[in-house]
């Protein structure tokens, strides 16, 4: 072989695999993870391929055996980073465990030491000799022990890297499918040379010419199939980077590849998705929209799942993979957690719906509260309109008549601004829990006399207590707004000479009071309502009312750590049943 075409070879190996480096260098950011293999590779493939040529070319017989030494930190380098460029081309670096790195780098230390100091054992090569091929000179060398353990370690990585490579080509179509069987192409010719260099079927090493025929590959791919940017542009940019989760099937519906947003929302890695049906992936989510025959007719759906306890809610966008005669050969689905939206859509929903209740509320108390306060003022404009012309014509009893029933209006006007203004300060923290200890019966009985304010009332209420009193912690402001609706309802809603009754008793570690009545009772479409602002049973008629007096309570009690119930039928009266913690609930605490 002549010498000039040797050197040519070399010459344009070392130049393209330094343009190799540069250009995954210059296309860093693109390139990702990909880039530094690839830096690494190419100068130790440059560092081969210099030395591998100063070997050849100088005329020096000592030099020529020390470029022949040079070379091997090429050829180790060469070895393992071209392994670690086919796994993270192939994404599967997580293969690549911190123990199998350290396993993966011990092997080539190891040697380079003992080609360093191989005159002192000689159990890399066992000799070593010039051998002329027509104007070449180079240096031949017999493997000693651990030379033929560095060949089984090569052969060993090639063999790793052409097994991920055949896998990944396998599931690979269109231009993928042709960027994988070039570097296919790129990685068997070094590795036949190799095979021949170590059984001495050539006079010298051809290695560095064969990859000289995969520098030539890989820079066509560069820009014919864009072997090492179009890939990993997709994958590290689009992929790799991106907040939705993205799978791409096989013809068959099984994963071929997951990004890491994937992985995370399956929870699993990415060794754990590729091979598994996308269906089955759908039934781990507890769902099966969209499956995979649908994928063309309805290509996309919600899945609600779980994680961590937590509802989980994901959106699904397939979209079919088509070759050049229209067949289907595999699909991509794209899934977005939509969870934040959903969350956002349901406060959304519910803030309108407390918006329309608001409003509800606001034409409820304008209605209640101008209708409530129109008849007594028309009621008391008509008493004293009769009392200012028709004074003189009127008897003692009559004028007290009209200024009783002058009274009564006032009185049930001033008891819906009561209510009004107990409500407002319940909701603003104006009334609070402020209890002491005070016997239970009395206070109680307190409370009721405040409501006798004639005799009339006063022989309705019946009014019944265990003989032993105790003493409970009570807030008396609150506990009056209780008793005060409680009973004036009882009397408002029951026919005028029918009893009501206050019933105490001590149940365990409650006080339990009773208010029953005989009225008019509660429907029961209108029960569950009851404690609403402003709401009135269908049935109360004409009978006065601001529909606060039960919401009243209600707060009242939640602040003083008790609760009420009610047992009621429209027409046979109801039952209102109040308890009252023994213990207060600061005392609790």
């Amino acid at each position: 072989m002549p010498l000039s075409f040797a050197m040519y070879v070399l010459g344009h190996s070392v130049a393209l695999w330094t343009f190799v480096a540069f250009y995954a260098q210059y296309q860093k950011r693109i390139l990702g993870n990909v880039a530094q293999p690839v830096m690494l590779l190419s100068l130790f493939v440059v560092e081969w391929a210099t030395f591998n040529a100063v070997e050849m070319a100088i005329p020096v017989p000592e030099l020529k055996f020390a470029a022949h030494d040079l070379k091997y930190i090429g050829m180790l380098g060469a070895s393992v980073t071209g392994l670690l460029f086919v796994l993270f081309y192939v994404n599967k670096n997580d293969w690549l465990t911190r123990r199998r790195l350290y396993l993966l780098l011990a092997l080539p230390a190891i040697t380079l030491v003992m080609a360093v100091t191989n005159p002192f054992h000689h159990l890399m090569w066992s000799d070593l000799k010039l051998v002329s091929f027509g104007e070449l000179v180079a240096v031949q060398e017999t493997l000693g022990p651990w030379g033929w353990v560095y060949v089984v370690y090569a052969y060993i990585i090639i063999f790793i890297a052409l097994l991920f490579l055949f896998q990944y080509l396998r599931n690979a179509v269109g231009l993928f499918g042709r960027q994988h069987m070039m570097l296919l192409m790129a990685l068997v010719f070094p590795f036949v040379t190799t095979v021949l260099a170590a059984f001495h079927l050539t006079l010298f090493d051809l290695t560095p010419f064969a990859l000289t025929i995969t520098g030539m590959i890989v820079s066509w791919n560069l820009f014919s199939y864009r072997l090492i940017d179009l890939a990993p542009l997709a994958r590290n940019i689009v992929t790799e980077n991106m907040g939705d989760g993205m799978l791409v099937l096989d013809a068959n519906g099984k994963v071929f590849s997951a990004n890491p947003a994937a992985q995370r929302i399956f929870g699993v890695e990415s060794s754990d998705l590729v091979g598994r049906s996308y269906d089955a992936l759908l039934f781990d989510l507890h769902q099966s929209l969209p499956s995979l025959q649908a994928i063309d007719n309805r290509p996309s759906g919600e899945v609600a799942t779980s994680r961590d306890g937590k509802t989980l809610y994901l959106e699904l966008r397939a979209s079919p993979l088509f070759d050049d005669t229209k067949q289907i050969v595999g699909r991509v689905v794209i899934i977005r957690d939509i969870t934040l939206r959903k969350e956002n859509e349901t406060r959304l929903r519910a803030a309108l719906i407390a918006e329309k209740e608001l409003n509800a509320l606001r034409a409820r108390f304008v209605s209640i509260v101008s209708h409530e306060f129109r008849t007594p003022m028309s009621i008391i404009q008509t008493a004293t309109e009769m009392v200012q012309h028709y004074r003189d014509r009127m008897d003692a009893s009559a004028l007290e008549a009209k200024f009783s029933t002058i009274k009564l209006q006032i009185a049930i006007m001033n008891a819906l601004i009561d209510d009004v203004l107990s409500l407002e300060r319940l909701q603003n923290g104006q009334l609070s829990y402020h209890p002491e200890r005070l016997p239970a019966t009395k206070t109680v009985r307190q409370l009721v006399d405040e409501l006798e304010y004639d005799a009339e009332i006063a022989e309705r209420i019946i009014f019944n207590a265990p003989e032993t009193d105790i003493e409970l912690p009570i807030d008396k402001k609150l506990l009056r707004l209780v008793v005060r609706n409680l009973v004036s309802n009882a009397l408002k809603y029951s026919p005028p000479k029918l009893p009501v009754t206050v019933a105490l008793e001590m149940m365990d570690s409650t006080l339990l009071i009773h208010v029953t009545d005989q009225g008019i009772g509660i429907p029961e479409k209108d029960q569950t309502r009851l404690f609403d602002a402003f709401y009135r049973a269908a049935n109360v008629g004409d009978l006065p009312g601001s529909g606060l007096g039960l919401m009243i309570v209600k707060q009242a009690l939640d602040l003083h750590g008790g609760k009420i119930s009610f047992i009621s039928h429209a027409g046979r009266g109801t039952t209102f049943s109040v308890s009252l913690p023994l213990a207060s609930p600061v005392e609790d605490e």
